[in-house]
């Protein structure tokens, strides 16, 4: 059986795309772009549980998430051999609440299956119109405050019910979770690596999940297979 590892590449990351609304996971395009070279170094649809993995070397990366009219963008550093979670919210983007507004460079592409086509419109040529009355201006600029205060609002509930319901794995979790993405099995030192346990508390972990029957363990030369109990 062919095991993936993320130190082949030297680091890595991983996550949950959720939306902002009712903070459920959901389908949608992940990009990560390095922000030395502006490569795009990984592009994937995800699942309907909305999980991602992206195998990265070391370095600065640009993290976007794209469904329809919800988007979001996260910028992080990632040092050599380092493997992290970083989930993503989608919110309602500006050019949606606030259409005509402008548009915001490098997050909309035609050719992407999940983001809507922008229609460009013809520009028409005014017509002779009397003069604007001070109300109108007035009322069109209250407007558009309220519009911007719905908007930041929402980003800080958003916000908020991320950090209230955010789900941290337990070790045992984050244990199950490495043997479901390698196939069933892996060494008892990658989960050591992936996890960052020291090799104590690995092998203390892993010994009370086999006495509770989630796993089993074989030796293979200097090494231990881990797997999944059936």
């Amino acid at each position: 059986m062919l095991l993936i590892s993320f130190t082949v590449f030297g680091a890595g990351i991983h996550g949950v795309v959720y939306r902002w609304s009712d903070m459920e996971e959901t389908p949608a395009l992940v990009r990560v772009t390095a922000v030395d070279t502006e490569e795009l170094v990984h592009q994937e649809i995800t699942g309907e549980s909305g999980y991602y993995s992206a195998n990265l070397s070391e370095g600065n990366f640009i993290v976007e998430a794209f469904q329809g009219n919800l988007s979001t963008v996260q910028r992080i550093n990632l040092q050599k051999e380092e493997f992290k979670r970083i989930d993503l919210v989608l919110f309602p983007s500006e050019d949606y609440l606030f259409p005509g507004l402008g548009d915001i460079p490098g997050y909309y592409d035609s050719n992407d299956p999940l983001i809507p086509e922008v229609i460009d419109f013809e520009e028409e040529e005014p017509e002779d119109t009397e003069e604007i009355t001070p109300f109108v201006i007035y009322f069109a600029l209250g407007v558009l405050s309220v519009l911007l205060a719905l908007t930041y609002f929402l980003k800080i509930r958003g916000e908020k019910i991320l950090k209230e319901t955010q789900h941290v794995p337990s070790d045992e979790e984050e244990v199950l979770n490495i043997l479901k993405k390698e196939g069933g099995e892996t060494y008892q030192s990658r989960i050591k690596e992936e996890t960052g346990f020291s090799a104590a508390k690995t092998s203390e972990l892993l010994s009370k999940m086999e006495k509770e029957g989630k796993i089993n363990r074989e030796r293979k030369g200097r090494e231990k297979i881990v797997k999944l109990e059936q």
